[in-house]
């Protein structure tokens, strides 16, 4: 009896229509300072200095220390995030970092609801060797937590293995163990519209707003040892990764030593948003979730 009634009340039963209550949300109107940088009340630009400043083969210039740049910017209602060729901090020779950015909330969202995360983006044509994302993330001191979508240009220019689509690779992270899976989606050149639905305690869904048909679901995660339980961050980042990730590492993308040789590439966010249900929803979600526990509590005896 608990179980059936659980399957009625519990997080799974939130409808499109029930995702009435946002928590966050940016359309990126607003450009601050002289580099048009995102609203400092709502973003974070390329790390906190207690983090790391490199990620893979990039490097995240820091607003405090590197006033000339790169860094995410607004115009026109949209963020872009660009991927250089040139890095005028690096001084190897030869150089071995590109410069790119990130950006991420200054909200944490505290595992206490459920959440829909929503973002519009579109990643342009890119070299092999490039990765844009959309995910959430968190970090307890020890561990880290994490919910992807990642833009693996490597994978996604290869028609040959992908004659249907673009692979958008999902990917879930509990205690710093990751389990990926690569999806197949519409055009990545084009807008596209993903959503992370995170039911703490429960699973994780990923979808993708196909333009003629709807909602897509993606990927389905309820193994409840795979489900993020940290306080998560929304992040939206564009980087090279090294030779430990192949999957996305190429060696024929490498920075240049001069300003003249230099390529730029974009990723771009047309707007950002999160959800939780509406308060009634929410209510059933609890009842449902604290039967489901009676339910295994006695499953257990």
């Amino acid at each position: 009896m608990y179980l059936s009634l659980c399957s009625l009340l519990i997080c799974s039963t939130v409808s499109a229509e029930d995702w009435g209550t946002v928590v966050f949300r940016d359309d990126f109107s607003i450009g601050v300072g002289a580099n048009n940088m995102p609203d400092p009340s709502l973003w974070v630009v390329n790390r906190p200095e207690s983090w790391w400043s490199t990620l893979g083969r990039t490097f995240f210039p820091s607003p405090v220390y590197h006033p000339d740049g790169p860094f995410p910017r607004v115009e026109n209602g949209i963020c872009t995030i660009e991927q250089h060729l040139y890095n005028s901090y690096d001084t190897g020779n030869p150089p071995w970092t590109l410069l790119g950015g990130e950006i991420h909330t200054v909200m944490d969202f505290e595992p206490v609801s459920a959440y829909r995360f929503e973002a519009r983006v579109r990643c342009n044509s890119y070299p092999n060797g490039l990765v844009s994302s959309f995910f959430t993330y968190g970090y307890d001191g020890a561990n880290s937590d994490e919910i992807d979508f990642e833009f693996v240009s490597k994978k996604t220019n290869d028609d040959v293995n992908y004659p249907n689509g673009d692979p958008v690779l999902t990917n879930i992270w509990n205690e710093s163990q990751q389990w990926p899976e690569y999806k197949i989606d519409g055009n990545l050149n084009d807008w596209n519209t993903f959503r992370i639905y995170w039911y703490p305690g429960e699973r994780v869904d990923w979808t993708w707003l196909h333009p003629l048909n709807g909602e897509v679901l993606l990927r389905s995660e309820t193994n409840l040892n795979r489900i993020p339980d940290e306080p998560m961050a929304l992040f939206f980042n564009f980087w090279a990764p090294n030779d430990l990730w192949q999957d996305a590492y190429d060696e024929n993308l490498q920075p240049v030593s001069s300003e003249s040789e230099n390529e730029i590439f974009r990723y771009e966010i047309d707007y950002a948003e999160v959800r939780t249900p509406e308060p009634a929803t929410l209510i059933l979600m609890g009842l449902g979730s604290l039967l489901l526990g009676r339910n295994r509590r006695f499953n257990k005896k």
